[in-house]
């Protein structure tokens, strides 16, 4: 059998004497960054070192590319401190990052608990990461970094499973905005999790999705209203055959109903060539996410109720020379 090894923990200060001017530095390798990315499924590229302002000290500003968003790195060789904790909040806003991530060798409990509240009472978009730095050898190998992993954003596993190809849009100065960029991110987690047909888009700040009804120039659209507090899914119906589709649909109207098992509202305004039926739930509290898994599943639900009723419907009505959805 061959000789084995055997692996010790360093001290960090073996191999990084000052956090500013050795281990930021080394930080901003792209091969040692790398391994940050392993730790918290980011895709980071290293883009300014911040040297603050005052008593601030030196920060890494990286871009994460998977959610096009700005990323902010405190880092400290020794345990979490409140210093720090301000630190890494105060340069985020000068930066305007919104992933904060706090590097230290060690967490106190308190620490530990400020990182996981803030994740869970901010806003969706503004994600925290607390990690330990470890410095591992065997015998007398060079070292080896090692960052653990102890606090991350509710959800992240699901927010980026299989999703590299779909990153979110910045956050905006508008808070209505900034609510339905958080809402589809999580609404596009849930859909991942449930494995839906639907499929999963691009997380943006706007108010609405759209998903595919086997039609062309048809559509199932999923929108929400933050200053009336309202979620909705809709049959949208455009072209030069919308409105014979909407008025054959809505003579099927009590067939419709009684498949879905509820009462629809029928759109129709011949002016703007707008045809829609629509289920809508009112009175939602979208300034709170902690609603939102409520929300998302009734939306879901809806969403593919909706396709399986009308999807069939549609394909029903034969109209010469319209060509069909994949």
């Amino acid at each position: 059998m061959n000789q084995l090894g055997r692996l010790k923990r360093v001290p960090i200060h073996d191999a990084w004497r000052q956090a500013a001017s050795h281990f930021t530095h080394w930080l901003t390798q792209a091969e040692n960054i790398a391994q940050l990315n392993t730790a918290t499924n980011l895709e980071l590229r290293f883009e300014a070192l911040n040297k603050g302002t005052g008593n601030l000290r030196q920060s890494l500003v990286c871009y994460d590319q998977r959610t096009e968003t700005k990323v902010l790195i405190e880092n400290q060789l020794a345990g979490s401190d409140h210093a720090h904790l301000g630190q890494l909040l105060t340069t985020a806003s000068s930066v305007k990052a919104t992933i904060l991530i706090w590097i230290a060798e060690h967490f106190t409990p308190e620490h530990r608990a400020t990182i996981e509240w803030l994740n869970q009472q901010t806003l969706p978009h503004l994600l925290f990461f607390a990690i330990e730095l470890e410095l591992w050898q065997i015998d007398d190998s060079p070292f080896a970094p090692h960052f653990k992993l102890i606090c991350k954003p509710n959800d992240w596993e699901l927010a980026i499973t299989n999703e590299p190809s779909l990153p979110a849009a910045p956050p905006t100065a508008n808070p209505s905005k900034n609510i339905y960029l958080g809402y589809w991110m999580r609404f596009n987690a849930m859909l991942r999790e449930r494995n839906s047909h639907l499929g999963a888009k691009k997380p943006h700040a706007e108010p609405s999705t759209s998903f595919a009804l086997g039609r062309a120039d048809c559509s199932l659209q999923a929108s929400l209203n933050a200053r009336d507090n309202w979620l909705g899914v809709a049959v949208m119906l455009s072209g030069i055959s919308a409105k014979l589709r909407f008025r054959w649909l809505r003579q099927q109207r009590v067939a419709i109903e009684q498949q879905l098992g509820v009462g629809l509202e029928w759109r129709e305004n011949p002016l703007t060539k707008e045809y829609q039926i629509w289920l809508v739930r009112r009175n939602a509290n979208l300034h709170d996410h902690q609603h939102w898994a409520d929300h998302h599943v009734w939306m879901i639900d809806t969403l593919e109720r909706f396709y399986r009723v009308f999807t069939p419907l549609l394909k029903q009505l034969y109209i010469r020379n319209e060509p069909e959805q994949n």
